[in-house]
């Protein structure tokens, strides 16, 4: 019968191995395995050693209560011990992997990638600094519904797709290190980063198309090109009901762009824009707390302003950052925040929108609709 348990134990051992190893291999979420692991530790350990538990527990206090020689205290513990050194060791391995399991889940990053050209971070690892083992990749595929041309219906599926993850993936990181790329329309970005408000990111991913590699933000930079503003206030409207955002970072958004919106424009902009700016996560903060206090102004100096028409022409990460504290506005104020998409070759160049917050969020505007035309991403 000893013989028998034991390896009904050892094979238990085997086949939980594999399993923890292959979900590890592939990726997978372990946080289940290592708690499992630990609680079977936990079980098998204290029982391997055979008969009643609490009777070596009340042994060893009376033991220690009555000053009982060790030796008397052992031999009491000994003949109510049966112990089962194969189920032993496997609750010590069990114990052991399940520990080792439990650190590396929370050591280990999660990268966001709102994905719509099929880009994988997992191709260009070895560039953005990362070990095949330490992060998992979680996809929001949106390639196949930003193909072709974009409609009311379409844009509410993406919603509804990002929706769904962005929770799925707040509650599976909760107290885990996480990462952010993406390449997407700005839109649908800043969207994504509403149904992460108050949450925060470890790191950020930014695709250099020149190099053709991932490059991580760094931790700090001194010397970075500031993001000034380069509108007075005071010379706006102060009976304007709606107003426009525009920033500037990898190209510069000109008159030619704007005039479709006639409407007061505050302009935000880096001296020279151009591709990839942003490097460092001290930039992206400063940036993001620029855009967020120009927004305040606009607040208590344009009384009137309940809409806000946002363009924007810069990375991705900044646009998520900003998605996250537009879900935070105050709605009594700024009821309304909408997000363009651009092209060059369509005109209007900014040719669909939605809307980031309030009762409307995620409402779609064909902006072409008028001229007959086809909206394409």
């Amino acid at each position: 019968m000893l013989i028998l348990m034991s390896c009904i134990l050892v094979l238990a051992l085997v086949i939980t191995g594999y399993f923890v190893v292959n979900g590890f291999r592939k990726k997978k979420k372990e946080q289940g395995f290592a708690k499992s692991m630990i609680s079977m530790g936990f079980g098998l350990i204290p029982t391997s050693f055979g008969g009643d538990w609490g009777d070596k527990l009340f042994a060893l206090a009376s033991g220690f209560i009555l000053k009982t020689p060790s030796s008397e205290v052992l031999q009491q513990i000994d003949q109510t011990s049966q112990l089962n050194l194969a189920q032993l060791v496997v609750g010590i391995v069990l114990l052991g992997l399940g520990i080792f399991f439990d650190i590396h889940v929370r050591r280990k990053y999660y990268i966001l990638n709102i994905d719509m050209i099929g880009r994988r971070i997992d191709n260009y690892e070895n560039s953005a600094g990362l070990s095949h083992f330490d992060y998992k990749e979680y996809v929001i595929d949106i390639k196949r519904e930003c193909q072709g041309v974009m409609t009311s219906e379409t844009a509410k599926d993406i919603h509804q797709i990002i929706e769904e993850n962005m929770k799925a993936f707040r509650e599976r990181t909760a107290q885990l290190k996480r990462g952010y790329t993406g390449v997407s329309p700005i839109p649908f970005v800043m969207l994504a980063g509403t149904y992460f408000s108050r949450e925060y990111v470890n790191e950020y991913y930014e695709f250099n198309k020149h190099n053709e590699v991932y490059v991580s933000l760094t931790a700090e930079k001194k010397h970075f090109p500031k993001l000034k503003r380069r509108t007075n206030l005071d010379n706006l409207d102060h009976n304007a009901t709606e107003v426009v955002l525009a920033i500037s970072l990898t190209k510069q958004i000109d008159s030619v762009d704007t005039e479709q919106f006639q409407l007061p424009i505050v302009h935000l902009s880096v001296d020279k824009p151009g591709d990839n700016v942003i490097t460092s996560k001290v930039q992206l903060r400063e940036y993001r707390q620029t855009v967020y206090d120009t927004i305040m102004e606009i607040q208590n100096k344009l009384l009137h302003v309940t809409k806000m028409h946002l363009l924007y022409s810069g990375q991705s990460c900044l646009a998520f950052e900003m998605g996250k504290f537009f879900n935070e506005l105050d709605s009594n104020r700024i009821s309304e925040v909408i997000s363009y998409q651009y092209s060059r070759q369509l005109q209007p160049r900014y040719h669909w929108s939605l809307n980031i917050n309030g009762q409307q969020k995620g409402l779609f505007t064909d902006l072409r609709i008028q001229t007959g035309g086809e909206v394409n991403i």
